[in-house]
């Protein structure tokens, strides 16, 4: 029988990081540590005897200002990211410096709603959060609730309040579900509210009805970002349990190509996870002892890594730690880490994670968790393995009918 295991093992580690990571939480510095200070600090607040420019000279300086565009493909070029950090840097705070003089000299400037916009998420990226939150509070109390800079500022303001919840561990997952459905319903345009709704969804059961209507809900919203895109794979999971499984890939050791068609007739386990992963060895040994125990059935296990890039000695690390281990079985390394596109495109925010794939090359199970070889004994027909009371109550018994002997 098909499925999703609803269950969450306890091996399985769940947490915001794997988003973080992965690039998708936008309230989170994302241009990896620009730094944009404020007028005052860069010694751009102008004396009080200075000439004030026409508005129209300021805006006409800011079109000329651009901050430049990040070629992924130069991402682990070290020498570039840091050309490249220090001109968005220069240009950020150019930004920065020439709204805040048309927001001193012109308060009542019309481009003042879209731009002071402009700055505060500049200044936020810049990890600049007292100016953002003492400029937007200092707005809605200058202008009219009705302007849409009130708009914008109130949104900051809401945004400052929520994120602790999503930040730090122990927040009450009903209060998390609660805020992030009251920020979406008040700011549906932005791309946080999919991203709260996604964390908080994380707290649900897994695969229930109600976690994969966010899915969908965060689909509907903001299908072409990082955070819609994962929920879209987490719906992909669903939606293909049933359906012939696609992996091709060379495997990093041997350079060998690797098929999973070629594998019909064996029930396999596609294993998404990680060599810098603290546990991972212990959950590398219940499958190989796995292997030990149906090799005779036709078992097998295909890993999926999410490890660094090469530049990172990510691929080096995985050789290492595959060679040191023993482990037997072919290797995809994607060299993305939580980025890479295979693994993204199924979801995947968490390792260990695993798929069952069944002997005639369909999906069969998400999610197995605990109760992975007994789903594996499943499909081979073999009883299931007794519950550990079970196991226990057994070791009782037989010691009290010893000592009864």
């Amino acid at each position: 029988m098909f499925g999703i295991r609803r269950k969450t093992g306890s091996t399985t580690l769940r947490s915001a990081a794997a988003l973080l990571a992965a690039g998708a939480v936008i309230w989170v510095a994302g241009a990896g540590g620009v730094c944009v200070a404020s007028p005052q600090q860069q010694g751009q607040t102008p004396p009080a005897d200075a000439v004030i420019r026409p508005a129209q000279e300021v805006l006409a300086q800011l079109e000329t200002v651009k901050l430049p565009e990040l070629d992924q493909s130069r991402a682990e070029d070290q020498s570039y990211m840091e050309r490249y950090y220090q001109a968005r840097t220069e240009a950020a705070i150019l930004i920065c410096t020439l709204v805040h003089e048309l927001y001193t000299n012109y308060p009542d400037h019309e481009r003042l709603d879209e731009l002071m916009e402009r700055r505060w998420s500049l200044l936020y990226e810049g990890k600049r959060y007292g100016a953002v939150r003492n400029e937007t509070a200092e707005i809605l109390t200058k202008y009219d609730a009705g302007r849409p800079i009130c708009r914008s500022a109130q949104r900051w303001q809401d945004l400052f309040a929520i994120e602790p919840l999503f930040k730090y561990t122990g927040t009450d997952p009903a209060l998390k579900m609660k805020k992030a459905k009251e920020y979406a319903a008040n700011y549906p345009e932005d791309e946080n509210a999919s991203l709260f709704l996604y964390l908080a969804a994380r707290d649900l059961e897994p695969y229930s009805d109600e976690q994969l209507a966010l899915f969908r809900q965060i689909v509907k919203a903001h299908p072409d970002t990082a955070v819609g895109k994962r929920a879209g794979g987490k719906l992909r999971q669903v939606d293909s349990v049933g359906t012939p499984f696609e992996l091709k890939f060379d495997d990093a050791l041997t350079g060998e190509p690797v098929d999973i068609a070629d594998y019909k007739g064996k029930v396999v386990i596609v294993h998404f996870w990680a060599s810098w992963w603290p546990s991972v060895l212990d959950v590398e040994k219940v499958l190989m002892e796995m292997i030990d125990r149906y090799a005779e059935n036709g078992f097998q296990v295909l890993g999926v890594s999410l490890d660094q890039s090469e530049a990172k000695r990510g691929l080096e690390q995985l050789q290492k730690f595959v060679k040191d281990n023993e482990i037997p079985w072919p290797q995809y390394y994607q060299g993305g880490a939580w980025n890479a596109a295979y693994s993204a495109s199924w979801g995947i925010d968490a390792v260990p994670w695993s798929f069952v794939v069944d002997q005639k090359g369909r999906l069969h199970t998400v999610n197995p968790a605990d109760d992975l070889e007994n789903i594996v004994r499943e499909l081979f027909g073999l009883e299931p393995l007794p519950k550990e009371a079970d196991e226990e109550a057994e070791e009782a018994e037989e010691a009290a009918e010893g000592e009864g002997g």
